[in-house]
């Protein structure tokens, strides 16, 4: 039942955001869409920058990336955690640069 309205959330986003240098934790919202860059590949995931200051983890069928690839993100949860936010993300595509 949850996997199901995640991925209806999912269906109901279109914008993808691309944060600035300035945007913080605080300012993220959960249901939405954001560019992303790989930067650190684990067997449980992969962790997520979306600029200096916001980072997650991606977590499911990692095996097709590498660090240093763009990706589209979605935000299913946002916690806090030790007075640090931790952004838990799903993976929508990967974006491949030529």
């Amino acid at each position: 039942m949850k996997r199901d309205k995640i991925q209806e959330r999912e269906n109901e986003v279109k914008d993808v955001y691309v944060l600035d240098a300035l945007c913080q934790m605080r300012d993220m919202d959960r249901d939405r869409l954001y560019k992303g860059r790989v930067t650190r590949v684990e067997k449980y995931g992969a962790f997520v920058t979306l600029n200096n200051n916001v980072w997650g983890l991606m977590r499911g069928d990692i095996s097709n990336y590498k660090v240093g690839d763009d990706v589209i993100v979605f935000i299913t949860a946002i916690k806090s955690r030790e007075r640090k936010k931790l952004i838990w993300l799903r993976h929508m595509l990967k974006i491949i640069i030529l």
